[in-house]
C-alpha cells in the first residue's frame, strides 16, 4: 500500500506530490494492490483509528482503510474540496496507467484471490473517484455514516468487499 513496489505514482504536472498513507496496524499488501494516498480531508490518525478498529473487530485492515478513504473522497467531492476525475480519465480497474502489474483479462472466476481482491479495490476506488458532485451530494449521507462507523469504533468498519 505504502509506497509499493508495483504501483507508479500518479501526478498532475504543477500539483503538489502526493501524500502517501504511512503503514497502519495490521496493514497487509497483496501483489496488485495500490499506493495509497491521503485525501485532502483526511489525516494519517484517523487512518490509523481506523485500522485500530478493524483490528478490534477482526476485519482486513487494508481493505477498511480503503474503503474509509474512499468514502472520505465521496464527501469531500460532496462539499467541492475534492474535484471528481474527469469522465475521460483512464480507470484503474481497466488497467494501464494506474497498475503495474495490468490485471489480466480474465473473467474473475479464473483470478486468484490476490488479483480479486485488487479488482474489488480499484473499482470502489474508481466509483469514488469519478463520482459526479450531484451523485456525491446524493450519496454524501450513506458516506458520511460509515466514515462515523469507522472512526468511533461502536461497530465494526465496513471493508472493501472482495468476490
Amino acid at each position: 500500500m505504502f509506497g509499493h513496489p508495483l504501483q507508479i505514482g500518479l501526478a498532475i504536472p504543477g500539483a503538489a506530490p502526493d501524500i502517501v498513507v504511512a503503514k497502519f496496524p495490521n496493514m497487509t499488501v497483496g501483489g496488485y494492490d495500490p499506493t495509497l494516498v491521503l485525501p485532502v480531508n483526511t489525516t494519517q490518525a484517523e487512518i490509523n483509528q481506523v485500522a485500530t478498529n478493524a483490528v478490534k473487530y477482526g476485519v482486513d485492515t487494508t481493505l477498511a482503510v480503503i474503503r474509509f478513504i474512499n468514502n472520505r473522497t465521496i464527501l469531500g467531492i460532496a462539499q467541492g474540496v475534492i474535484l471528481p476525475l474527469p469522465q475521460d480519465a483512464p480507470k484503474a480497474a481497466i488497467g494501464g496507467l494506474a497498475v503495474y502489474p495490468v490485471l489480466p483479462n480474465i473473467p474473475p472466476t479464473n483470478m486468484t484471490l490476490d488479483q480479486r481482491r485488487a479488482l474489488a479495490i480499484f473499482k470502489e476506488t474508481d466509483i469514488a473517484s469519478f463520482m459526479l458532485k450531484s451523485q456525491a451530494i446524493l450519496d454524501a449521507q450513506r458516506a458520511a455514516n460509515e466514515v462515523n462507523q469507522a472512526l468511533f469504533g461502536e461497530t465494526a468498519p465496513l471493508i472493501v468487499v472482495v468476490i
